[in-house]
């Protein structure tokens, strides 16, 4: 009879042990749940700022490459203007081609931009698909939580 007794206790410490567990796995996944979608919400607004950021990125680097190649006209006919021995005419040649020079960098530097933004765009939707996949993958395996649980 003393054996039942503690045979009896054991089981209950076990079964009390594997409950507790239980509920310790459930609010663990419950807190990676949420954590999750504070993530993919995170995302999604980046996602529609890089968006945002490529269109005006795009604009300038358009914008710039227009100027650049203006600049580039000018200071093509102002060489073509220029005389032999007219220093009046090359100095002001040279200035437009420097012009020139600064428009190309700057629409250089705007394509940069423009190609930098579409790459990190890349990245973030790489980042919300796997994110969402580890969500599918909790959704499957747990109730969806319900608001307020810590």
């Amino acid at each position: 009879m003393k054996n039942y007794y503690i045979l009896l206790a054991f089981l209950a410490i076990i079964a009390f042990t594997t409950k507790a567990n239980a509920q310790t796995d459930t609010l663990k996944t419950r807190k990676q749940f949420l954590d999750l979608q504070k993530d993919i919400a995170d995302l999604k607004l980046k996602i529609e700022d890089s968006k945002s950021k490529i269109s005006l990125y795009q604009t300038k680097a358009l914008q710039a490459t227009e100027k650049a190649q203006e600049a580039a006209l000018k200071s093509n006919d102002a060489s073509g203007n220029n005389k032999a021995g007219d220093a009046k005419a090359s100095k002001k040649a040279e200035k437009a081609a420097d012009k020139a020079n600064d428009k190309a960098g700057d629409a250089n530097d705007a394509t940069k931009k423009w190609n930098s933004e579409k790459e990190r765009l890349e990245d973030l939707n790489k980042e919300l698909s796997k994110k969402q996949s580890k969500l599918q993958g909790i959704q499957n395996g747990l109730p969806v939580p319900t608001a307020g649980v810590q």
